[in-house]
């Protein structure tokens, strides 16, 4: 048996820079609070939903999206279809698992409900960045029609 050499450097898992989108600001400075509250996310920006997001990200160099797109279908399902294509990987907060089928639709990468954990939210940016899909389990539901049809819908 051949036994690997452990390293006297830990490893250390680079921090993903986030830029926090929503239109209204409270729901700006929420994201980045809970972006902020973990080392593996580092918060690179916010930026309204309705600026030139990417040039905003850009600017700000980020590597994934946390956008609150809310509880009704509105601009942000519409705006986040029209940029998923140039923009990073996005997870999108949603409020109602009603809509969770149009944000998927519209280029998100991981849906969650707004009252995420920053534990759970960093995961998912994590994932996203390393292009793994990320559903919450009542938007799994919604998207695959029931817990007894979610492994059916992730498998293939």
């Amino acid at each position: 048996m051949e036994y690997l050499p452990v390293s006297d450097t830990p490893t250390v898992t680079p921090s993903v820079r986030v830029v926090a989108v929503a239109v209204d600001p409270l729901a700006r400075a929420g994201i980045a609070a809970l972006i902020s509250a973990r080392e593996s996310t580092q918060l690179a920006g916010q930026a309204s939903a309705d600026e030139n997001l990417v040039d905003v990200v850009d600017a700000y160099r980020g590597d994934a999206i946390v956008w609150d797109i809310g509880v009704a279908l509105d601009d942000g399902v519409e705006r986040l279809a029209e940029l998923a294509d140039a923009l990073p990987p996005i997870v999108a907060l949603l409020g109602d698992a009603g809509i969770a089928g149009q944000a998927w639709a519209a280029g998100a990468r991981a849906l969650l409900h707004r009252d995420v954990t920053p534990g759970r939210l960093a995961a998912a940016v994590h994932a996203a960045v390393e292009g793994v899909t990320v559903l919450d389990d009542a938007f799994a539901d919604v998207l695959c029609g029931g817990p007894s049809s979610r492994w059916h819908c992730v498998n293939h």
